[in-house]
């Protein structure tokens, strides 16, 4: 009977072992933004931007840490038109968190899904800045602001495709509420 345990034991671990493998993956993607401040996003309207990164998965298996860095390219202003490749400020986004693999779909297949926290640096911004109603002068952007990150994953052999919401915890203008951005992230990967 214990010998039937260990096998068991055996092939069970094996199989969560093998589940996804630690590695890196590089990513770009199309991001899509909005924020409830009325005078950064208009009804209707959204901040649409691209994006590049780098995702280290380290410790493979069912549950993995997720440390990684993106550079986002998007606008402060929102438009009606969705222009990804028409923007104006630059977030570099320092991410770490755990990754899950949800299912094992086949051979080398998984459903994935991440709980990240984000640290969101604007490194470049618009001229003019933004003005707010009940603002004497002209707002400026933090420095920084903070992110919550979750999604849902699919990886193929070295392919992966994610989609990621960004909830922003801290608003994004200084002084200012309701200015924390949000953001939806369709990303296309390849893992190594």
């Amino acid at each position: 009977m214990q010998k039937y345990f260990r096998v068991l034991l055996l092939i069970l671990f094996s199989n969560a072992v093998s589940a996804q493998s630690g590695g890196v993956s590089i990513q770009s993607g199309l991001t899509y933004g909005f924020s409830q401040e009325e005078a950064l996003t208009k009804s209707g309207q959204a901040h649409y931007g691209w994006m590049a990164g780098l995702d280290a998965r380290l410790m493979g298996g069912d549950m993995y840490f997720l440390v990684g860095g993106q550079y986002h390219k998007t606008s402060l202003f929102s438009t009606s038109s969705a222009n990804f490749f028409k923007t104006d400020m630059d977030i570099i986004m320092v991410r770490l968190g755990l990754g899950f693999t949800v299912y094992k779909l086949g051979y080398k297949s998984y459903l994935r899904t991440k709980l990240l926290g984000s640290i969101n640096f604007v490194m470049d911004g618009p001229d003019p800045k933004p003005a707010f109603p009940n603002s004497v002068s002209p707002a400026n952007l933090n420095d920084s602001y903070l992110g919550a990150v979750t999604g849902i994953g699919w990886t193929k052999g070295m392919i992966d495709i994610d989609l990621d919401f960004q909830y922003g915890i801290l608003n994004s203008v200084f002084e200012q509420d309701k200015t924390n951005f949000n953001y939806l992230t369709l990303m296309a990967g390849i893992n190594f």
